[in-house]
């Protein structure tokens, strides 16, 4: 989690950070269950969707900048979701709670809620410096404290850090439906991608989003999975990497992370969407080809990323779709750069 500190003051480094804080600690802020994050209903998306000890559905919309406009975002979301039919999760939806929270509020807001039928609770937030811990509370209207949190271990960024774009609706939507691991990591793999070159694009498209010059030079595709049942809420992951055995080309290949353990263990090439033609499964394949001889690619571009557990950091692996890519817009052979990939590693963590 980064934080932007300009003279003594502390802020968010984005929305998106605020909103990362406050749904992994809903208990402890507003004493309520996290329900949903970014949630899609008739077309608008709710930030955090939570329920009290009664039961009943509260709905939360986070600013990390004033806006005079979110006592009318939340009574758009209130109508939509009370007349909603078919809501995946259980909560009364009789008499919602709408919570806005932002760091301070418009005075029209204040107004708009003054004449408002609905109730809505404002909550300013602050963020407050005691040695290396940032400290988050949040207050009523009338300025008393409701709930405080401590936030060990942040670390700060400046102004002058490059600042990367607010994530696409349709990523949003997915992972609203993922756990809060996957959050963490897609977040961080977004991060490792679009920092890497100031070229590097995110190209949304109906069924993708792309990672890399464009969709026809990429290094690494998000789609959701399409098959039946429960697997439809998951990702797929792609990178475009070398091909492991005898052919100096790249391919493109479905990746199997393990998300806890920040490990790969399978690739599986994909020409057309999920149908497989081969595999490389750690650590079985790399022991067998290690008998083998004439495989060079796979000696020189996988074998090394091996580590002690005969498994494969994840973060290695995008790293090396990176330097792959790298190939492309420098047009530098792929295989004359790789041989720097483990002195270039960003952890996922």
């Amino acid at each position: 989690m980064t934080f932007i500190q300009t003279g003594q003051q502390w802020h968010f480094s984005s929305e998106l950070a605020l909103e990362e804080v406050v749904w992994q600690h809903l208990p402890a802020l507003l004493n309520v269950k996290p329900l949903r994050r970014q949630f899609s209903v008739e077309g608008k998306v709710c930030d955090l969707l939570a329920a009290n000890s009664a039961g009943e559905l509260v709905i939360i919309e986070l600013k990390n900048t004033e806006d005079r406009y979110i006592a009318q975002q939340l009574t758009r979301y209130y109508d939509a979701l009370k007349h909603s039919e078919d809501l995946p999760f259980a909560a009364e939806t009789t008499h919602p709670h709408l919570i806005a929270i932002a760091p301070s509020f418009h005075d029209d807001t204040h107004i708009d809620c003054r004449y408002s039928t609905l109730e809505i609770e404002l909550l300013s937030f602050r963020l407050s410096a005691s040695a290396a811990d940032l400290t988050l509370s949040l207050h009523d209207a009338s300025g008393s404290e409701v709930s405080r949190l401590l936030l060990p271990d942040v670390q700060s960024v400046t102004q002058l850090e490059r600042e990367l774009p607010e994530p696409p609706r349709k990523l949003l939507n997915w992972l609203s439906h993922s756990s809060a691991s996957e959050y963490d990591w897609v977040m961080q793999l977004r991060k490792q991608l679009l920092s890497f070159d100031p070229r590097m694009k995110e190209v949304v498209t109906s069924t993708s989003i792309f990672y890399g010059r464009g969709k026809t030079k990429a290094c690494c595709e998000l789609r959701k999975r399409s098959s039946d049942g429960p697997a439809d809420k998951t990702l797929a992951y792609f990178l475009w990497l070398p091909y492991p055995e005898r052919r100096r080309h790249v391919i493109r290949m479905m990746v199997n992370f393990n998300l806890e353990q920040q490990q790969i263990r399978q690739l599986l090439y994909c020409r057309h969407s999920y149908r497989v033609s081969e595999h490389w499964t750690f650590p079985d394949r790399p022991n067998f080809m290690g008998e083998l001889h004439g495989m060079p690619c796979f000696q020189e571009h996988y074998l090394a990323l091996l580590n002690a557990r005969e498994s494969i950091d994840s973060a290695d692996f995008v790293e090396l779709a990176l330097q792959t890519l790298l190939g492309w817009l420098y047009a530098i052979p792929f295989w004359t750069h790789t041989a720097s990939l483990l002195q270039v590693r960003v952890c996922l963590a």
